[in-house]
């Protein structure tokens, strides 16, 4: 063990539980998924969420990820058109990110989406995640596990080495199955934009819904 492995625990039952009662207190977690290991808070806490920011040594213009554990739950936090449902019902869970617009009258704090009226959410696939958010009954706003500009952790011992003493828990859930992001696509338009390539190829969404999509040519990373 390293110096950095004091706040890894192995993802079992009761480990998830503790980092579900921790996420309620406002604490930070570091949890697996199919992608990278990201940086967990209770999405309806801001400042909790304040704590990603500080911690990760994030500029606040850049919103953060929302993790949910059902369709049923994004439904509550932005409206869905057809377009979304479809590749909701396709590529949900997984890494695929969906851009959408935010009700009037969203609880998730402002600081989350950067001040924008628009929520990147997700389903993940990883196990322990998503036994993470059905025992927590929250959102929980995500981001890679790592300092800004960093590489992005793909083992929990990783995300130790830079965030050990700044969260509360990491649970090991294994190496990532992926190792890459998830792609970011916007779907409030009539035609889906990627605002950032990832684990879903712009080919496969292509196909799925036999059309053409577009990619954002320039973004600040």
């Amino acid at each position: 063990m390293s110096e950095y492995d004091d706040k890894i625990r192995p993802a079992t039952p009761e480990k998830i539980e503790l980092a579900s009662t921790m996420l309620g207190q406002g604490g930070l977690v570091v949890i697996p998924t199919e992608t990278v290991y990201g940086l967990a808070a209770d999405a309806l806490d801001k400042y909790a969420v304040a704590r990603i920011f500080e911690v990760k040594g994030r500029p606040q213009n850049k919103a953060l990820v929302i993790f949910v554990s059902d369709l049923a739950t994004a439904k509550k936090l932005a409206p869905f058109n057809r377009l979304a449902i479809r590749l909701a019902e396709k590529f949900w869970p997984g890494a695929l990110t969906l851009v959408l617009p935010r009700y009037q009258g969203c609880p998730l704090p402002g600081i989350i989406t950067a001040g924008l009226n628009s929520l990147a959410i997700r389903i993940p696939r990883n196990p322990v995640a998503l036994a993470l958010l059905k025992t927590a009954h929250r959102p929980l706003a995500v981001t890679s596990a790592n300092r800004s500009g960093e590489s992005n952790p793909v083992t929990a011992q990783e995300a130790a080495k830079t965030l050990s003493g700044q969260v509360d828990l990491i649970l090991d859930g294994g190496p990532c199955e992926i190792g890459a992001e998830s792609t970011v696509l916007d779907v409030r338009g009539e035609t889906p934009v990627i605002l950032r390539a990832g684990a879903i190829a712009r080919k496969s969404i292509e196909k799925f819904l036999d059309a053409p999509i577009e990619i954002l040519k320039s973004r600040n990373s």
